[in-house]
């Protein structure tokens, strides 16, 4: 008898794909075009619609329009206390010089020829450690002597003000003949206080702490010196002033060495040889007792007046 055998199907074989503990189940197997498709999709999809972009670059827009003026706050606020420090140590420099002499010095000293003067800083060099700078000038030539030529080139730091963004030497002028230029000079953004009167239009004695050829002691101040203003700001844009001196010929000469307290600094109505900065509302200003005030251009002009002058009404 014979036995017939039928084929098995490969389902009913056991164990066809035997399965195990960590054995792989074979996947199918993709072909290259899908894959390569799916590639590009993917790429697609991880960049950014335009739409996306212009919200991103909006979103910075607005945070560097809220930064921005924050940090220039920073730095104004910065620029500002350098400022008033540069005013306290020129105070210091100044009762230091009192101590040597018991004087200040004066506003500006005429040469012997009554051509040009030197303006009242240049006493104080040695005490803010100008010493070469001192030594090199010859007080008794002209300001315009051949040899001061350096000294035009000098950068003081100490008598500029770092919010005044200005070259650090200006051109200055014949009176008579704008198109002239007399000399170059150093920069300077701190002038002394003559007084009620414009510096450049009197030949009478100013009312102020710092005139022509005179020096006052500290009896000298009738309201006494917490209540007079000394030094203050001018800015260059205004009219550029110097440490070093002028010569008589030039344009608004006294001006560049003194200032007079007629309109509150930064007013709308001030002239050339009134006080100025380039801070917000108002100018710093030195003390005689050495201390540095902020002066609004809001303050009470009978107040401001009156802080400008020697005497005590």
């Amino acid at each position: 008898m014979q036995h017939c055998t039928l084929p098995v199907s490969r389902m009913s074989q056991p164990n066809a794909y035997p399965i195990t503990a960590g054995s792989r189940v074979p996947l199918p197997q993709r072909s290259l075009k899908s894959s390569h498709r799916s590639a590009a999709l993917s790429a697609c999809r991880n960049g950014l619609t335009i739409l996306e972009l212009l919200v991103v670059s909006g979103t910075i827009t607005v945070l560097i329009a809220l930064i921005l003026p924050a940090v220039q706050a920073a730095r104004e606020s910065a620029r500002r206390m350098e400022c008033a420090n540069h005013l306290k140590q020129i105070g210091l420099a100044l009762h230091g010089y009192h101590d040597l002499l018991s004087t200040f010095p004066p506003g500006w000293r005429d040469d012997h020829l009554q051509y040009s003067a030197y303006g009242w800083a240049n006493g104080l060099l040695p005490l803010l450690d100008q010493h070469d700078v001192f030594n090199a000038i010859h007080f008794e030539e002209r300001v315009d002597f051949t040899e001061h030529a350096p000294l035009v080139r000098t950068v003081l730091k100490s008598f500029q003000c770092p919010s005044d963004v200005a070259p650090h030497r200006w051109e200055l002028r014949d009176h008579d003949a704008p198109q002239t230029v007399l000399m170059e000079l150093p920069l300077s953004n701190y002038i002394c206080v003559f007084g009620t009167l414009d510096p450049d239009g009197t030949v009478l004695e100013g009312d102020g702490a710092f005139i022509r050829n005179r020096s006052f002691r500290i009896a000298d101040f009738e309201a006494g010196l917490s209540n007079t203003m000394f030094i203050g700001e001018r800015s260059a844009n205004h009219l550029p002033g110097t440490w070093f001196g002028f010569l008589y010929r030039g344009q608004e000469a006294q001006s560049r060495v003194a200032g007079y307290v007629n309109h509150p600094p930064g007013s709308a109505e001030a002239d050339e040889s009134d006080f100025s900065s380039r801070h917000s509302s108002g100018a710093f200003f030195l003390w005689g007792d050495g201390h540095v005030d902020f002066v609004s251009q809001f303050v009470d002009r009978t107040v401001y007046h009156s802080s400008g002058t020697r005497t005590a009404d």
